[in-house]
């Protein structure tokens, strides 16, 4: 599905700068949970050297790194799914990378 498709019928689009109209940790915490589902379907033994918490540690990191360089969460999120595949030993492997960001994107966008 396209983003023409996905924002059809949309009447109005708000902005949380500040946090308070939809929980952004949760979406994300369910959001990564899909993509490990995704992962152990791929890669089971590197499935196990995760959880969620590190996933979200590791995209705390990246944006504090990207922090006044890159304004783009979509960057942020691409390059922290590109740092998780290397701490699972994984860096080169684009079928699984696309797959899991799939995952997580249906779901946080």
């Amino acid at each position: 599905m396209g983003i023409k498709e996905k924002i059809a019928g949309v009447r109005a689009i708000s902005f949380d700068g500040d946090g308070t109209l939809w929980n952004f940790e949760k979406v994300m915490r369910n959001s990564l949970e899909y993509s490990l589902k995704e992962l152990a379907k791929f890669e089971p033994i590197a499935y196990q050297k995760l959880d969620v918490d590190q996933m979200i540690s590791i995209r705390n990191d990246v944006a504090s790194e990207l922090k006044g360089k890159v304004t783009n969460l979509e960057l942020i999120r691409l390059q922290a799914f590109n740092r998780t595949l290397q701490v699972i030993g994984r860096p080169k492997n684009v079928k699984l990378r696309w797959t899991c960001w799939r995952e997580y994107t249906a779901r946080v966008v």
